[in-house]
């Protein structure tokens, strides 16, 4: 997984679509370390964030959780038990319940589109490998020199 940072401004997007050519695809890396930078190194302040954030688009695509949950539609439906990897609404049209979603409901039942008001895609620690480390370190470095003061513990500490 090789990518630049600066990369993030270019894939960021108001809404991003989760499938190419009738398949699913994972938002790029870009966006999973957009995430990771601005929950774990960006100061909460409003004034940092306007001037140093804020002016460029957040893809917003992907959210790190613990642990993958179980497709609320699949139990709804009496299907078997499946990972979810979507928090998306459970429309079509875009407006509706939202629901965690496995691969299937979310092709069948959302708008395939990720990003703010449309979805997360949801990843857990175990899918950050060590290129993401990296890129994720060198962002880290990057904003400190900015003058960030990020918290002492990262995505990739153990819970």
């Amino acid at each position: 997984m090789s990518f630049e940072a600066d990369g993030i401004v270019k894939h960021a997007s108001r809404g991003w679509s989760a499938v190419t050519d009738g398949q699913l695809t994972p938002p790029p890396p870009e966006h999973v370390l957009d995430h990771l930078v601005r929950h774990y190194v960006i100061p909460d302040d409003a004034e940092f964030e306007f001037a140093e954030l804020l002016l460029t688009t957040a893809p917003t695509t992907v959210a790190l959780i613990d642990q993958l949950p179980l497709c609320d539609l699949c139990a709804h439906e009496g299907r078997p038990a499946t990972p979810a990897r979507y928090d998306a609404c459970a429309s079509r049209r875009g407006s509706g319940p939202w629901a965690y979603m496995c691969g299937d409901c979310f092709m069948m039942r959302s708008s395939q589109m990720l990003g703010l008001g449309l979805g997360q895609y949801l990843i857990t620690r175990s899918d950050l490998d060590e290129g993401m480390r990296s890129a994720f370190d060198s962002a880290r470095n990057h904003w400190i020199a900015r003058g960030a003061d990020p918290p002492n513990f990262s995505p990739f500490d153990e819970e």
